[in-house]
C-alpha cells in the first residue's frame, strides 16, 4: 500500500474535499492536483492515476531533500477521506516559457549558473532528473531565479558516479531552456534560422551536439553569450533578452523587405 511505512503517523490536514474543491488550484495534472496551502507552502494530492504510478522506495528518497532550484516533497500528508499526497514549497511566479524571452540576459545567465550549481550538489547524492519538462520550470518572480517543480520522478542512481548524474540531469535541463529560448530550432523561427546561418554560432552548437553524446555537456550559457555577441556586432547594440533580439529582427525585414541572413 501506498505510503504504507508513514500510514500510522502520517498528519491528516482536516481539509475536506469540499473545502479541497474550494482551494486556489494553480495546476492540475494527470497525476495531481496542486493547491496552494497558505503563503509559504504548496499542497499537492494524488489521484489514482499518481498512486499507481509511484513507487513509494524511490519516493521515500526524496521526500524532504532541500534544494534551492529543486522543489522536493517535505512532508508526506492525509486529506479529506483518505486522499494522500504531500507539503512542499510554494512558488510565487509562472511558467517559464511564458517569461523566458523578457527576462534580461544577466539575470537568466545568473539563474541557469545556479541550475547549474544546485544540480552539482543534488549530483554528489546522486540524484537524477527525470521525466523533465517545460511545466515543470518555474519562474520564482520574488527571487528572480529558475525553479523545478516536478520532482516527483526524480530519483537516486547509486549505480552511476556523481559526474554522470550531473550530465544526465544537466542535459535535460540544457534541452528545455534551448528550446524554450527559441535559438536552435529552425523551422519557423526567424531567430533560430538567423544565428543558424552564422558560422560562429553554428560550429559552437556543433560542439555543443558533439560534447553532449561523449557525456559532457557544455553550459547553454555559451550559446547564450555566442547570440548576444553576434546581435551586438550586426546590429551596432546589444540585445537586453531574446524579446529585443526579435523585434531587431522583426525591424529590419519591415525595412528592408528582405530575407533575414547574418551578414
Amino acid at each position: 500500500k501506498f505510503f504504507m511505512i508513514y500510514e500510522e503517523k502520517m498528519r491528516n490536514l482536516g481539509i475536506s474535499k469540499d473545502e479541497l474543491a474550494k482551494m486556489y488550484s494553480p495546476g492540475r495534472g494527470t497525476n495531481s492536483t496542486v493547491y496552494k496551502y497558505n503563503d509559504r507552502l504548496a499542497l499537492k494530492v494524488l489521484n489514482q492515476d499518481g498512486l499507481r504510478g509511484y513507487d513509494e522506495k524511490e519516493f521515500l528518497n526524496i521526500l524532504g531533500i532541500q534544494n534551492s532550484t529543486c522543489v522536493f516533497p517535505q512532508e508526506m500528508v492525509e486529506v479529506g477521506e483518505g486522499s494522500l499526497g504531500y507539503l512542499m514549497d510554494y512558488v510565487q511566479g509562472t511558467t517559464l516559457i511564458k517569461i523566458i524571452k523578457k527576462i534580461d540576459f544577466s539575470t537568466l545567465i545568473a539563474a541557469i549558473k545556479r541550475v547549474e550549481e544546485d544540480t552539482h550538489e543534488l549530483s554528489k547524492i546522486k540524484m537524477i532528473f527525470e521525466d523533465l519538462n517545460q511545466g515543470g520550470l518555474m519562474w520564482d518572480e520574488e527571487k528572480y531565479k529558475i525553479r523545478i517543480i516536478d520532482t516527483d520522478f526524480f530519483r537516486k542512481a547509486d549505480e552511476a558516479t556523481e559526474e554522470e548524474c550531473y550530465e544526465r540531469s544537466i542535459e535535460s535541463f540544457y534541452s528545455l531552456i534551448e528550446q524554450e529560448l527559441g535559438i536552435i530550432d529552425g523551422i519557423g523561427s526567424r531567430l533560430a534560422e538567423y544565428l543558424q546561418n552564422n558560422s560562429e554560432f553554428s560550429t559552437l552548437y556543433a560542439e555543443h551536439i558533439l560534447s553532449s553524446l561523449r557525456g559532457k555537456n557544455r553550459s547553454v550559457i555559451e550559446l547564450i553569450e555566442k547570440a548576444i555577441e553576434i546581435f551586438e556586432q550586426d546590429f551596432g547594440r546589444r540585445p537586453k533578452n531574446i524579446e529585443e533580439m526579435e523585434q531587431l529582427l522583426e525591424e529590419r525585414v519591415v525595412k528592408q523587405g528582405i530575407c533575414v541572413t547574418p551578414a
